[in-house]
């Protein structure tokens, strides 16, 4: 089957009958790639993370599938309690700071 390109807006295109995209099952969204001088299109993966229980396993008979263990993070006081919110303040929820609780310092 011949095609023509035309011009649409600042791109190119080529309108696909509807027979060949019901034929293929192409809807709203292809993948596109170039392999040697032609273009193909395919259908979008319908499942994000499909092949990933299979790459999960070989992660696992590969020994790569350990956890990353990093020290916790150290804060000093002025990080702890912010710049808006002096010792004797209470910081709720909401955002709201307390009045300042009596006594020493």
């Amino acid at each position: 089957m011949l095609a023509r390109i035309a011009k649409i807006g600042n791109s190119q295109g080529v309108r696909i009958p509807i027979p060949l995209l019901e034929q293929t099952g192409l809807t709203v969204e292809v993948e596109m790639r170039v392999e040697g001088q032609s273009i193909v299109l395919s259908p979008v993966s319908r499942h994000p993370r499909e092949g990933w229980a299979e790459q999960f396993k070989l992660m696992h008979e590969r020994g790569e599938d350990t956890l990353i263990e990093t020290p916790p993070p150290v804060f000093d006081d002025e990080e702890r309690t912010g710049s808006t919110c002096t010792p004797n303040q209470t910081v709720f929820g909401t955002g709201d700071i307390s009045q300042p609780k009596p006594g020493p310092r």
